[in-house]
This record gives structure tokens, sequence and C-alpha cells, in this order.
């Protein structure tokens, strides 16, 4: 039991990525009586197990905090993590903080199942998962649907930015955008090292979403030389904003020089909130960051 890891009480797995493995239960990881043990900051993904837990089974005691959990599946029950019998000690005893559980199968709860009683979800998705999200536990500023009872939960959509692609950061006006609660935080990285509780609210689940002020796309019709340069703004509010750029280039320091930037050039520039670095996407395909003075 236990495919990619077994742990008992008081071990720690952490920035790991634990994939196709298989096991009777806990294809990814088993954790049994693991007071003091935790998963972190990892990815949990493409494991099967025959019984309960395709990525992680929890037996009475064990915590997972900032993982990814995706694409893992079970014959039987909890194709992303299944407990048993989370409150065994008398009080709970099993969590999951800011977990992204999603894409997982089993023949039932593809998300998340239990015997006797579940686990503790906070500040988690659990999203698209077949043959239900979810089945037993408590759940507090969690994303999942049908949406259960507790507080700060919600049933919409997450938006994730490519889940086709495995991309399950969030996208433009997700509704998990801070939307934690930042009480419940565990640690203060989410699960690719970005800084958790970026912009004053914790996001619920796994990725915490960049700060970034605005999105500049410029363009103008290339066979007139004379045709004034647009700019299409999209804000961090969601604003969206179209208008004539009185510049046609942007200073930018780089790493290795300083240089004018024409507008021209620009596919998208990306700014963040902090403006301590920007991003650039150019026409010919060319990307690099550097630090612009527009004012």
């Amino acid at each position: 039991e236990g495919g990619g890891a077994y742990i008992g009480a008081g071990g720690l797995v952490t920035s790991c990525v634990i994939e196709k493995n298989r096991a009777y239960r806990g294809g990814g990881v088993r954790m049994s009586d693991a007071t003091g043990a935790r998963v972190e900051n990892s990815i949990i993904r493409d494991n099967w197990a025959e019984r309960e837990g395709g990525g992680v089974m929890i037996y009475h005691v064990g915590t997972v905090n900032n993982c990814l959990i995706a694409g893992n599946a079970c014959d039987g029950n909890g194709g992303g993590a299944h407990v048993d019998y989370g409150s065994y000690s008398g009080s709970q005893q099993v969590f999951f903080n800011n977990c992204t559980i999603v894409g997982n199968t089993a023949g039932q709860n593809g998300g998340v199942g239990y015997i006797i009683n579940g686990g503790d979800y906070r500040n988690t998705i659990i999203w698209g998962n077949t043959n239900g999200n979810w089945s037993g536990g408590t759940y507090t500023y969690s994303c999942t649907t049908p949406l259960p009872g507790g507080v700060g939960n919600t049933a919409s959509d997450p938006k994730f930015v490519d889940p086709t692609a495995g991309d399950y950061g969030l996208g433009a006006g997700s509704p998990c955008s801070n939307a934690g609660n930042n009480a419940l935080v565990v640690g203060g990285l989410d699960v690719v090292g970005r800084s958790r509780i970026v912009s004053g609210k914790v996001d619920i689940g796994a990725f915490e979403a960049p700060e970034i002020a605005l999105i500049v796309t410029a363009w103008a019709e290339q066979t007139k030389e004379k045709q004034p340069l647009f700019l299409e703004l999209n804000l961090i509010d969601g604003s969206h904003i179209i208008g004539i750029s009185r510049v046609d280039s942007v200073p930018v320091q780089t790493s290795y020089a300083r240089m004018n930037v024409s507008l021209k050039q620009i596919r998208t520039m990306k700014i963040g909130k902090d403006r301590e670095m920007e991003s650039f996407d150019l026409q010919n395909g060319d990307k690099f960051n550097g630090v612009s003075d527009l004012g």
C-alpha cells in the first residue's frame, strides 16, 4: 500500500512529484495514523489504486497542504483522495489545506470519498472529477459542486487557465481568487513556489494567482505608417479599455541592457501590480522580463 510513499507518524514529503504508481490502497500516497505527518507543496498525479484512494489514502490521521491531486484513478472509492475515519481520535485529524483535487476518476466519488467520516477540506478546490466530486467530510472556503454546507464555500466554476493542458492555475475572473481564509493558510508558498496571500487575501486552491495589474496589447494597421497605435488594456479589476497611445516606445531595463522597445514590436506586456517586473511577449516570438519607466 502507498505506491509512491507510505507515511507514518512524523513523516514529511515536500516539493515532490508523485506519479504513475500503483497500489491496493493509496496509489500515490498512503498515510496511516500519521500524527504530525504532512505532504506539502507536491504534485500527486496519474496514480492508480484498486481499492481506495487513487491519489491519497489517509487512515485516521494525516495532513495534505498546498498540493495538486490530479488525474488519479481508483476502481473503488475516492479517485483523488479517500479518508477512513478522520475523527477516530475523537476530533478531526485529517486536513486538506489549499489543495486542488481535479480530473480524478473512481467507481465511486472520483474526487474525495470516505468511510465512517471524512476529512476537513479548507481553501480547497474539488472540481471536474468523475462519479462525484465529494462525499462526506467538512468544507470551509472551498470550491466544489454540489455546494456543501459550511462557511465561505462556492459552487461556481473555478475558471482554470487551461485544464485540457493540465494548467490548473486560476484564470481571469476566477471566483477562487482572493476568496479563501487567511487564517487557514499553512505555509508561505503555493504548489509551484509562489508566495501565498499575494493580494491581501489567499486564493482557494493549490495555485496562488500571480498579481498582474494590467495586460497591454498594442496593434496598428501595418500597411499604413501613419496609422495611430491602439492599446488594449485588461485591468486586474476586470475593466477593459481601448485607446490611442500617446507614446510609440517603452523604455525597459533588463538584467543585461537598457533599451527602448517599440510598441509595434509588442504583442503583450504584463505589468505586475508591485511594478517590480514586467514580462514582454514580442511579435517575433521573443520573450523577456524587465522593468519599464512608464510612470
